[in-house]
């Protein structure tokens, strides 16, 4: 049985800090915002989820130099790791249901499957 999330995605604020040649910027997100957002594949979508959601901070390095910082703006929005997994669950099954079924496509990203991800957890301080 799945341990609830005591909030509700769109209740949920998301700090974002960009760090990238032009400069950094600051802007706040909800998370199913950043969860729709997200361009990974379901596994690692789902332990940056855990990541973000367990610790309160994450930072995402790309391959051009760049990194954002994501971290919750409320301490109490944190989760235990079976409510951080309920959620994405939860969220993964919505998308489904919204989802229409089109022709499958042999393999939707051939690309991307030779770019490398480094992802780095900071403990809240």
């Amino acid at each position: 049985m799945n341990d609830p999330y005591p909030k509700h995605p769109s209740d949920i604020l998301v700090r974002v800090e960009e760090n990238t040649g032009q400069g950094g910027k600051a802007y706040f997100q909800i998370l199913n915002t950043f969860m729709e957002n997200m361009e990974f594949p379901k596994d690692v979508a789902e332990s940056v989820i855990l990541q973000l959601m367990t610790l309160g901070k994450l930072r995402i390095d790309d391959e051009g130099g760049g990194s954002k910082r994501f971290e919750l703006v409320r301490e109490e929005d944190l989760l235990t790791e079976p409510q951080a997994k309920a959620l994405f669950k939860d969220f993964v099954a919505s998308q489904q249901k919204a989802a229409i079924p089109k022709n499958p496509e042999p393999q939707d990203n051939q690309a991307g499957k030779n770019k490398t991800i480094s992802i780095s957890i900071q403990r809240p301080r």
